[in-house]
């Protein structure tokens, strides 16, 4: 593929008895939209620090669920990571629908399966995308129960979650739509995490670690507005106030670094969090925060 100066391949390993028309369905598809979208690395931290951290640090998941559906799996319950990319199940052409993270977790002989995708900005049409996503997993598993010749299967829509890094005062606490058919009601509900109101106490008691990075976008307001502190500029009467304005926004931004770092500090130190843990949630943090800046 081609997209601007740059050259690339794009290339599946595996076994022989692959489904050769949907792979390369797949390949010639993903050859137009990479060649067809403009990508802007920027734009996309949010999101790679999201995937990143559901690769990496899979284990982070199990607190985070257990907060916002109310479960109880502990720390050793199994973690798996299901495709993240789905299909048309009609057309059997592929479609550029990706979820941000998209597992099971199994404990003591019972599994279920979640969705968890994340919005940067307060958008309520975000509800009609995570219903599509929800439809079409399940409909995947449909299509393959009915590839094996079967004519009735259960469409099982996954446990799913949206997190807002940033969120208005009147948006709610889920997510709700009323599905009607035939006289009967089913009601679809995804919780909505805000993340800005999780404090840093509630993230490290609770073992919030998959929220850590984005604990700094509280203070986006302030760090959008600092400028540099007049650098080599004589300090006159006239500016005092304003440079007196941005010395206490860039302390207050300093101590919530800090406070950062000392939380993610005791979380390692109380075994909460490996050597490798803290550094890496550091470093997310700090993509986040350039990102702001």
């Amino acid at each position: 593929f081609k997209r601007g100066n740059e050259e690339g391949t794009i290339a599946i390993v595996g076994p022989k008895r692959m489904d050769y028309d949907r792979v390369l369905t797949m390949l010639e598809y993903m050859k137009e939209n990479i060649e067809s979208i403009e990508f802007t690395v920027s734009d996309h931290v949010y999101d790679d620090v999201i995937r990143t951290q559901v690769e990496r640090h899979k284990v982070f998941l199990i607190p985070l669920i257990n907060k916002v559906f109310h479960t109880k799996y502990s720390k050793n319950a199994t973690v798996e990571l299901l495709s993240d990319v789905h299909h048309d199940a009609v057309s059997d052409k592929m479609q550029l629908k990706v979820t941000d993270a998209f597992f099971r977790i199994s404990e003591n002989g019972i599994s279920k399966v979640y969705h968890l995708e994340c919005q940067s900005n307060s958008d309520a049409s975000m509800i009609v995308r995570i219903m599509e996503y929800d439809f079409m997993i399940a409909i995947d598993q449909l299509s393959n129960d009915i590839s094996s010749g079967c004519f009735e299967s259960d469409l099982t829509l996954p446990q799913t979650t949206v997190l807002y890094l940033r969120h208005t005062n009147s948006m709610p606490d889920e997510f709700k739509v009323n599905i009607h058919y035939d006289g009967q009601v089913l009601k679809y509900k995804a919780p909505i995490v805000k993340v800005q109101t999780i404090s840093l106490k509630e993230i490290i008691e609770d073992e919030l670690f998959f929220l850590f990075p984005f604990y700094l976008m509280r203070y986006e307001e302030d760090i959008k507005k600092t400028p540099k502190i007049l650098e080599g500029n004589e300090i006159t009467e006239e500016n005092f106030s304003q440079w007196k304005e941005n010395v206490q926004k860039i302390e207050s931004v300093e101590k919530a670094i800090n406070e950062v770092r000392g939380a993610l500090k005791i979380c390692r130190e109380s075994g909460n969090l490996t050597v490798y843990q803290e550094e890496e949630l550091l470093n997310y943090t700090k993509r986040v925060f350039l990102k702001i800046v």
